[in-house]
């Protein structure tokens, strides 16, 4: 194909040379003539790229950086996830007398819509963290179609929070789907990202008789999409960045002394028996990619979609490259 040079890592001889790195993430964003792209790729390939072609990329480069969304790119931060404009909730609903124990939902934007997404912001399970940040893309995936139930629970902080709070708040949050919502959800999917991840992987196990949460679940899930979760809980607490930290905080110690906690929460020790979606970039240096990927090894069912050059926030950036990605895990 005309394309080939285009599908290659950058690798290689190609380390070190910025114009032909950032141009590969220019073609994403900018239709040029194909014909075009190959000519320059390939001749890039064999010799030097003449100066010619090395001011013509340095005058799209201007262009991509005046006129398009860097966020495009990845690498999006909080504060930018912050400022990204939001349609507000149609309602919010209580599910607890706590101020934190409440539900904001979207009704879909389309009549007879069978797709409800259940949602769990993350923060590092610390009260620091509200679910305001994860309204963004809960109003777009509305905008797709999908209602949105989106859970804000007590956390490390509150009064309640931590465990068993936590972990109680989204299985009550969950299961008020049954009694709140007048529509009927032929597909209902949980997704969470970051430490929300780990708290949806958990709430679709399949808990044993023994387990405190055992038949706790009354809705059906029928898959779950974890954004950059947080899936092993025994390594990550052995971490020492702020939100590693937080681990020991949620469950109550380290695991050298609360490891029943631990087996009971942490989702690479649990079973789920649907179908589960992992998206993580792999430039995330708050939850490594490394977890997602232990957990596909260790799960059925579990299928990884690792995306390069993006970072946390990216995964819940409603306008950049990893919401395509959340539609179609979606959809699977």
């Amino acid at each position: 194909m005309l394309l080939r040079h285009w599908q290659k890592p950058i690798c290689g001889r190609h380390q070190g040379r910025p114009e032909y790195f950032i141009f590969l993430k220019i073609r994403k964003v900018i239709q040029l003539d194909k014909v075009v792209l190959w000519v320059i790729a390939n001749n890039y390939e064999k010799k030097p790229m003449p100066n010619v072609a090395i001011h013509l990329i340095r005058i799209i480069m201007i262009y991509f950086v005046t006129s398009i969304n860097l966020a495009v790119m990845g690498q999006i931060s909080f504060n930018q996830i912050l400022e990204l404009p939001y349609q507000a909730p149609d309602q919010t609903i209580a599910y607890g007398d706590s101020e934190y124990q409440h539900i904001e939902y979207w009704q879909s934007s389309t009549d007879g819509a069978t797709q409800l997404v259940i949602l769990i912001h993350g923060g590092c399970w610390l009260n620091a963290y509200s679910a305001s940040h994860i309204r963004p893309i809960a109003s777009k995936l509305q905008e797709h179609g999908y209602a949105v139930w989106s859970i804000e629970y007590r956390r490390i902080g509150d009064s309640g929070g931590g465990w068993p709070g936590s972990f109680d708040d989204i299985l009550n949050a969950i299961n008020l789907v049954q009694t709140s919502i007048e529509a009927n959800f032929d597909n209902v999917s949980i997704m969470g990202h970051s430490a929300g991840g780990h708290l949806a992987l958990w709430a679709a196990t399949k808990f044993s008789r023994d387990s405190p949460f055992y038949n706790r679940l009354q809705v059906k899930i029928d898959r779950v999409v974890a954004l950059a979760p947080i899936s092993n809980l025994l390594t990550y607490a052995a971490g020492s960045s702020s939100c590693e930290r937080a681990t020991a905080q949620l469950l109550g110690g380290m695991p050298d002394s609360q490891m029943q906690r631990y087996e009971l929460t942490s989702p690479h020790l649990l079973q789920r028996n649907v179908r589960t979606v992992l998206l993580h970039g792999e430039a995330d240096n708050i939850v490594s990619v490394d977890q997602s990927r232990e957990l596909e090894r260790l799960s059925t069912l579990t299928t990884l979609r690792a995306m390069p050059e993006l970072a946390h926030f990216d995964l819940i950036d409603p306008n950049g490259a990893a919401f395509q990605e959340i539609l179609e895990a979606l959809d699977d």
